[in-house]
């Protein structure tokens, strides 16, 4: 069984992704990845409907929300055209 403390860090952890989801449109969060100071941190999401995953720049986060899901509908669209170029 989860200490009290570790109850309280998954319920928190819950809320953030819970946010996350809400925040960019309804995606799957998968996480973050590091872009170790070369290059920028990203947002990992699950293509919806695949299981592909697709990432944004962490800084998604600090747009205001109609920006946040207009960037990760234009980064599906982009992911969609990509898919139907390569089964040509």
């Amino acid at each position: 069984m989860a200490s009290p403390a570790m109850a309280f860090k998954d319920d928190g952890y819950k809320m953030f992704v819970a946010f996350i989801e809400s925040f960019l449109g309804g995606v799957k969060f998968r996480g973050f990845q590091s872009g170790f100071g070369f290059r920028p941190d990203l947002i990992l999401f699950d293509y919806p409907g695949s299981k592909a995953t697709l990432a944004v720049p962490a800084k998604t986060l600090c747009l205001s929300q109609e920006e946040a899901r207009r960037t990760i509908q234009e980064k599906i669209a982009a992911s969609e055209k990509s898919f139907a170029q390569g089964a040509a």
